[in-house]
């Protein structure tokens, strides 16, 4: 497919101009927990049928959204995968009644059990059958001849949404199983945002204004809900297979408040010798650099978090990365610190990780809010001047390493932000 394609399908996404008015209004948190908590204490002669649940779950709803909330949280906290009929490649009956009695199915039993309720709730509801990018999925990899998942589609004040309560229900693990674990994304999920890992096979439920083909959908950067949970938007690559000749940029927009890592893997697994990454904030865009050292495929994932969030950093995408010949000189780039990413610290220079012996370095880095910057050589504390917003100035290389540190209001301690290696 012609990249010029490619990315007037990605403008169609971004501009998420859709034939429901692109996604349901962010509901009210207090209101969520409350429909949550009381889903939570169905009681057990309550689900005796289709009719009787959703008589239960659908009494307080002031409206639709509220009935089709209560109906989703109890399938999603109720409704476990079923593990053995995806191995075995025989699912049984996924009738909506079967799904109810077995408390287990696969997509299709999650999709018919939702129907079933919405319907019975006095909502119009439907399955959609099509492709997806889920569990196993390898970014590039083509989707398959026919389509393999199934989520819902519901009606509200007159416009249509999407859901996959399989999806939000959990995960499956390799040593574990079924996993439950409670995911919001996929749950009335703008269309726009959708479409990266969900194509219906009748392209009139992707709801979006211009509906992509199975080929575009294919070829578009496998994006994760944690980007978009991060506010991220894809600015450089579209597309998720990528060309280099060695030394790669990829730039994404995002808000100020989130910081990006990125791994390089090969057939085997991601690991930080593989390929060098380094990624810093520019203005409203955030630049992952990766340097290649040699020809082949590798797999690029983006890493993505909110600042001020103690847990991990979420897998946000995959690239696919085809390096048919080294052309430019390997960069190996300066370990960065948490303190970097969270000032949105940028470097201009020494870019290169690893520093000569006995010569000369001038420094330059931008540091927002910072009091005093220093480079530290082998203990011996080198302060850096501040021009405009750049600090910078020069250091004589020597020991093991060198690091860049910085002091902020409040705080009498320094704050190391790059460090490099020496040889």
């Amino acid at each position: 497919m012609d990249s010029r394609r490619l990315a007037a399908a990605l403008v169609f996404l971004c501009a998420a101009v859709c034939i429901c008015n692109c996604a349901a209004a962010p509901p009210d948190a207090a209101i969520l927990a409350q429909i949550d908590e009381r889903v939570n204490r169905t009681p057990p002669e309550a689900a005796a049928s289709i009719q009787s649940l959703a008589d239960y779950l659908a009494k307080p709803a002031a409206n639709e959204m509220q009935k089709v909330r209560a109906i989703y949280a109890w399938i999603v906290r109720n409704i476990d995968y079923d593990v053995a009929a995806l191995a075995t490649g025989d699912p049984g009956d996924q009738s909506a009644q079967a799904t109810l009695a077995r408390r287990k199915a696969v997509c299709d039993g999650y999709s018919q059990l939702f129907e079933a309720l919405a319907r019975a709730a006095g909502l119009e509801a439907l399955e959609v059958i099509g492709y997806s990018r889920g569990a196993g999925y390898l970014a590039g990899s083509p989707v398959g001849p026919n389509p393999d998942h199934a989520w819902s589609a519901v009606r509200m004040d007159g416009n249509w949404y999407v859901l996959d309560s399989t999806w939000a229900a959990g995960y499956l693990d390799a040593k574990a199983g079924f996993v439950r674990r409670f995911d919001d994304y996929y749950y009335l999920t703008p269309p726009s945002n959708f479409v990266y890992d969900h194509l219906p096979k009748d392209p009139k439920w992707q709801l979006l204004a211009t509906p992509i083909s199975k080929e575009d959908f294919e070829r578009l950067v496998y994006l994760r809900p944690g980007f978009f949970r991060c506010g991220l938007q894809v600015v450089s690559h579209p597309s998720v297979d990528i060309a280099s000749e060695g030394n790669l940029t990829v730039t994404f927009g995002g808000p100020n408040d989130v910081m990006m890592r990125a791994r390089v893997g090969d057939s085997a697994q991601f690991r930080d010798d593989i390929a060098p990454t380094f990624v810093q904030r520019e203005g409203s865009e955030l630049k992952l650099n990766v340097s290649f050292a040699n020809p082949g495929s590798y797999m690029l994932r983006l890493y993505a978090k909110r600042k001020g969030n103690e847990g991990p950093y979420e897998w946000a995408a995959d690239y696919r990365v085809k390096v048919a010949e080294v052309k430019a000189l390997r960069v190996f780039y300066p370990e960065t610190s948490a303190t970097f990413n969270e000032v949105n610290a940028k470097l201009i220079a020494p870019m290169s990780g690893r520093l000569k012996p006995g010569g000369k370095e001038a420094f330059k880095l931008s540091a927002p809010g910072a009091e005093a910057v220093s480079v530290i050589v082998e203990g011996e504390w080198l302060s850096l001047t501040k021009n405009g917003d750049v600090w910078e100035g020069e250091a004589t290389v020597k020991g093991e390493q060198v690091q860049v540190a910085a002091r902020f209001p409040g705080s009498q301690s320094f704050y190391v932000l790059l460090t490099y290696s020496v040889g």
